[in-house]
């Protein structure tokens, strides 16, 4: 039976993200296979991540999240209904760690009936523009399962232009799959490994990955240099270029927005300034982690900004007696919002 609430949330989150972007790419979904999978993306801010993933895929994944959000009995209840299980990390103390085998139990029940799950190997969410070491957890999952090499493992590239910015773009690009083999003649510890090692080889080409040594020197350049005006696709492969030398960065020709567009720009942000206002006042400028900032941007705004573009829209109506003024208002600020360029 399908989960109607999942579902709804799903296509909603999906019409948001065509609004919260102003360009969101996905490429590879050829590579995403029936039957028992796991999708195995970066992880550069919190939630959002996995929205976007799942949005990006007919699939209906099951995602892993740390644990401690589990705690509330209540929150605990509407997670679940949202195909959230928990993973203990090493934070939450070396003891809980024997609690994943729950997890890991419930996760190949999920694969025996063909299902889909998302989990991030990095094992946590940080900014900078590369992948970070890979956590054996994914691997312990799938070798600890009775057919590992049944199950899929697709990484998942998720690359931001901008982590915070409200209509940047954003590209999602699926992978092949990677499959395990498991090898009896070795001992756990080395597949672990092995396999840990393969899915980050697979992965790491579908991301912009700035090597330590240039990272300072060359991210300012690699955003000067940024051309809205071709896919960000196309635009990753560049940086990718740059990234690893092959490449330089030119400098010469960067993009810059027309009258139109900054005129544009400038009325829809004065159309959502009040739920803005409201959510960096209330609760952006509480929080510790700035790798939450864009996703409690984008879930606050599902709520925040249809509401009070319609309190908007009715007081329109209200005070110029004209209720039709309501309607037109909102069209305008919609289509202002689906042709607003970053």
């Amino acid at each position: 039976m399908k989960n109607m609430f999942y579902q709804f949330l799903k296509k909603y989150s999906t019409t948001a993200l065509h609004w919260y972007f102003s360009e969101w790419e996905v490429k590879g979904t050829e590579y995403i296979p029936n039957g028992p999978m796991v999708f195995a993306p970066n992880h550069q801010n919190a939630f959002l991540d996995a929205v976007l993933v799942a949005c990006s895929s007919k699939r209906n994944p099951f995602f892993l999240a740390r644990a401690d959000v589990f705690k509330s009995p209540g929150a605990a209840k509407w997670l679940q209904r949202m195909q959230l299980l928990p993973v203990f990390r090493f934070r939450d103390g070396f003891a809980t760690l024997k609690n994943n085998d729950a997890t890991f139990k419930a996760c190949h029940k999920l694969f025996d009936h063909g299902e889909a799950v998302l989990i991030f190997p990095e094992g946590n969410h940080g900014r900078p523009y590369q992948l970070r070491p890979l956590q054996k957890g994914l691997a312990r999952m799938i070798l600890s399962y009775e057919h590992p090499e049944k199950v899929a493992v697709v990484p998942v590239g998720i690359h931001y232009e901008s982590h915070d910015g409200f209509r940047s773009r954003v590209l999602i690009q699926f992978g092949k799959p990677v499959y395990v083999s498991p090898d009896t003649t070795l001992e756990l510890q080395p597949q672990l490994s092995l396999f840990t090692e393969k899915i980050a080889a697979a992965l790491k080409p579908l991301l912009l990955h700035i090597p330590d040594d240039r990272y300072d020197a060359l991210l300012p350049e690699i955003k000067k240099s940024r051309n809205y005006q071709i896919p960000v696709s196309q635009q990753l492969a560049i940086e990718q270029k740059a990234a690893s030398g092959e490449i330089s960065i030119d400098l010469t020709t960067p993009t810059i927005p027309g009258i139109f567009s900054r005129i544009n720009r400038l009325w829809v942000r004065s159309q959502i300034f009040p739920a803005s206002k409201l959510l960096h006042t209330l609760v952006l400028q509480k929080l510790r982690d700035p790798q939450f900032i864009p996703s409690i941007k984008f879930g606050a705004g599902m709520v925040l900004l249809p509401l009070f573009l319609l309190v908007q829209a009715l007081l329109i109506g209200y005070i110029s007696g004209m209720w039709l003024i309501g309607p037109l208002y909102l069209v305008l600020v919609l289509v202002g919002m689906w042709m607003l360029k970053d």
